[in-house]
């Protein structure tokens, strides 16, 4: 996640948006973080 902005969005694994932990972040697509939120 360094280098260039990334192409999907970046989710917090724990849930909490306010830990920006390499380890607590991944790459999703829309539709995947829309299953998770529950949209």
């Amino acid at each position: 996640m360094y280098g260039q902005f990334p192409s999907m969005i970046i989710d917090h694994i724990d849930g909490n948006g306010l830990n920006n932990k390499l380890s607590n972040l991944e790459e999703k697509s829309e539709s995947e973080n829309h299953k998770i939120k529950g949209f």
